[in-house]
């Protein structure tokens, strides 16, 4: 798990200016959730749904705007490992 954070953190690092927003924003959120065979079906619902509640909940949502850019950027990240 720490090996995949890392990972992911040194990928967006990476990131090249032009594969960047256009616009500014006040935050950069990366979510991630694994489902690999380890995470059961009703386990990877509820994470999918706890995202999308979450994420549109009204006081998230104001929480967002709020900011000086009145936006965020989101990048939500799926993983999951073989031979497990």
């Amino acid at each position: 798990m720490r090996r995949t954070v890392a990972l992911l953190g040194l990928a967006l690092a990476l990131v090249s200016p032009a594969a960047r927003a256009a616009d500014s924003v006040d935050m950069l959120l990366v979510l991630a959730a694994d489902v690999s065979r380890s995470v059961t079906e009703p386990k990877f619902k509820l994470q999918r749904g706890g995202t999308a509640a979450a994420i549109s909940h009204p006081d998230v949502v104001r929480a967002i705007t709020s900011g000086p850019n009145r936006r965020i950027a989101v990048c939500f990240v799926e993983w999951a490992t073989t031979g497990m």
